[in-house]
């Protein structure tokens, strides 16, 4: 069971610094009413633990790790990640996927080779610290119809990425049946 928070939003809503100690002290607090109403899973989202450097992005590790381990203690245990992907132009109906981070489409040649390259990032970083077991991967929400050609490779070159975590989205739609494990 989920609910998503924005990370970033709460530090604007409560006027503090991100990433402060009064930011991450307003997380704990979040986390502990989520866990309070039997929530048992949270979101951790890309945009979130990768930054902008000179060479592309990075994996914040540190931010991860803390971000993990006080969703934890609050008392929840699976862990999303968030989505890598969201519709390109052309609102629901967009038949392609830009990544996250970068912006790149996400299943041209540049846009393949950046979330490869991130997914092994941190499923690395998931497999130093154990979380496998417990980690679930979005690729991109609600995909439908007229997106579930570039869906489906998207998922591909996640699965590609990072072997043995789990993908799922929300979607009702029957034409990417077989594209998640959840």
């Amino acid at each position: 069971y989920t609910n998503w928070v924005s990370l970033p939003a709460m530090a604007t809503a409560h006027g503090l610094q991100p990433w402060s100690e009064a930011h991450w002290h307003m997380i704990r607090q979040y986390a502990e009413l989520m866990a309070r109403n039997r929530q048992n899973m949270f979101r951790v989202p890309w945009e979130v633990i990768f930054e902008k450097d000179r060479s592309g992005f990075r994996l914040n590790q540190e931010r991860l790790i803390r971000l993990v381990d006080l969703f934890t203690r609050a008392g929840m245990y699976y862990i999303e990640g968030g989505h890598v992907a969201v519709r390109a132009e052309g609102g629901f109906q967009a038949p392609r996927f830009k990544n996250i981070c970068g912006g790149d489409l996400s299943t041209s040649p540049e846009g393949s080779r950046m979330l490869a390259r991130l997914g092994r990032r941190l499923l690395e970083g998931i497999a130093r610290q154990g979380w496998a077991s417990r980690w679930l991967q979005h690729a991109a929400d609600e995909p439908s119809g007229p997106n579930a050609p570039d869906y489906r490779v998207l998922c591909g070159i996640i699965r590609q990425a990072m072997p043995g975590i789990a993908l799922f989205d929300a979607s009702s739609d029957r034409t990417i049946v077989g594209a998640l494990d959840e």
